[in-house]
């Protein structure tokens, strides 16, 4: 009986032990791992399109805009709340996962900080008094050793046209971009003309700015154009520009500003259908470039628009290889190749295209349909008509390298509206290809956007939380209910 008792304590005892030890192993090993987490990020991107992932075109653009600085660039990437509290966000967790990502790859140049805005707002009162806005918790801030950036979650997603839904992730084009911009000392400038009835979309002044540029505006009546300038944009003109002046050669009118700054630099003219005749710029575009415009020509597409009913908005057909029409192809390559991307056109006028100019390479990069028409003064003309055309000339520079400069115009200005640049539309991707084209340093970030379809594998907060509280609370509970019944009938041998 006594041996019989012994036994019994001996086998209870050791069942109970090995509950309470592995129990205690769970809950340590689960304390690691989530410090691990939190310290190295030891998450696996198992999305389809690797949201969370970072593509070697993001190293590309570093070593080419940071040059000398590669080795040494230092961004912090700032979230204005408590770690848990982002991750508690789908929409900032896609961000927060992004830019621990960015921190795994450049330990040495990237870190990743949390900061509790609430009960440490003199944490961003510089922010505050140096842009004049509201810097709350859906912002994220990357700071870098000459510049920061500001930008709300939203910035990292593409919205849907047709349904509103998130429909794309942007956010490796978007961190890449914020890393140039904050760690380059002296940006390229993109420079929108005033004072000749233009329009710009805040979109596409925008996308410049997402690109690494920065955008001003300029009159050229009474300021010169600075030499950072890159790119000059004409939008939407309804009044001329000041022309040569022949009696006074001397005299510096907006377009003599014009024709100097183009000896080795680029343009982007986007005019529309009622866009009146402006002599003097149609002139230097046709004289010197072979590119023009017919005011008041309207394009439509029956078989090619974007709904059944609007065929003012042309949907455009891609035109050229790497082989016929390198400089076209280069604008268009990444939507072509893409299928199912839309770009849209509305509210076109015709394009006129001089291909036989002999010191230019002019190219169509997009046109309409072999159906399209042309409407003008009630008369109709069918065919493929240019909804998008490209001059390039190359020269050399003083070290002997080749030197482009581009004119492209634009036969739409909707083109480059709020609707067809925030959304799904490959206009986007268009203009940000011109922009790298025409970019004299090369640092520009060439990265898609990845879209939500089809991915697998994700956990929602919910899901997570409630897995979290299996894993710590029941799968223990269980294990101690497993352990008791044991013991319960160890007392009975």
């Amino acid at each position: 009986m006594k041996n019989t008792t012994a036994k019994k304590f001996k086998y209870g005892s050791l069942s109970v032990v090995i509950t309470v030890v592995f129990i205690a192993l769970i809950i340590g090993v689960n304390l690691i791992v989530s410090s691990l987490d939190a310290s190295f990020n030891l998450r696996v991107d198992l999305t389809e399109t690797e949201l969370y992932s970072i593509s070697p075109e993001t190293d590309v653009a570093l070593r080419a805009g940071l040059g000398d600085n590669y080795e040494t660039f230092k961004v912090t990437i700032k979230f204005l709340d408590e770690r848990d509290v982002i991750e508690s966000s789908q929409t900032a967790l896609y961000v927060q996962q992004l830019a621990e990502e960015y921190a795994r790859q450049y330990p040495n140049n990237i870190s990743v900080e949390y900061i509790d805005i609430t009960k440490n707002p003199s944490a961003v009162e510089k922010y505050l008094n140096e842009t004049q806005t509201s810097v709350n918790r859906n912002y994220v801030i990357i700071e870098g050793a000459y510049h920061y950036r500001i930008l709300h979650l939203a910035a990292f997603y593409i919205t849907s046209e047709d349904t509103g839904a998130l429909y794309a992730f942007q956010g490796e084009s978007r961190f890449t971009a914020a890393i140039l911009q904050s760690s380059i000392e002296t940006p390229q400038i993109v420079a929108f003309t005033t004072q000749h009835g233009e329009s710009t979309s805040q979109s596409m002044m925008l996308m410049f700015d997402e690109a690494g540029f920065e955008v001003r505006t300029i009159d050229l009546a009474s300021e010169e154009i600075p030499e950072d300038v890159r790119i000059l944009v004409i939008s939407n003109p309804t009044n001329d520009f000041q022309g040569f002046d022949g009696e006074n050669p001397n005299v510096r009118t907006e377009m003599v500003k014009i024709n100097e700054y183009m000896q080795s630099r680029s343009l982007i003219v986007l005019v529309n259908k009622d866009t009146p005749a402006l002599p003097n710029l149609q002139e230097y575009l046709w004289e010197y470039w072979g590119l023009d415009y017919k005011p008041q020509h309207l394009i439509s597409d029956e078989k090619s628009s974007l709904t059944g009913t609007d065929y003012y908005s042309v949907i455009a057909e891609y035109v050229g290889t790497s082989e016929t029409a390198p400089n076209a192809y280069q604008l268009h390559q990444t939507v072509s190749q893409t299928t199912g991307v839309r770009t849209v056109f509305r509210n076109a006028t015709e394009l006129v295209v001089d291909t036989s100019k002999s010191d230019k390479s002019v190219e169509v990069a997009l046109q309409t349909s072999p159906e399209a028409t042309s409407e003008y003064g009630g008369e109709t003309s069918t065919g493929s008509f240019p909804l998008l055309a490209l001059s390039t000339e190359m020269n050399y520079a003083d070290d002997n390298s080749a030197q482009y400069r581009y004119v492209m115009l634009v036969a739409s200005t909707d083109f480059a509206n709020d609707s067809f640049l925030t959304s799904g539309y490959g206009n986007r991707r268009i203009l940000s290809s011109a922009a790298r084209m025409m970019s004299t340093q090369r640092n520009i970030p060439e990265i898609d956007y990845k879209t939500f379809e089809d991915e697998p594998l994700t956990l929602d907060q919910e899901t997570a939380k409630n897995l979290t509280i299996f894993i710590t609370v029941f799968a223990p509970l269980i294990i101690i209910i497993v352990g008791l019944v044991v013991y319960l009938r160890r007392r009975h041998l």
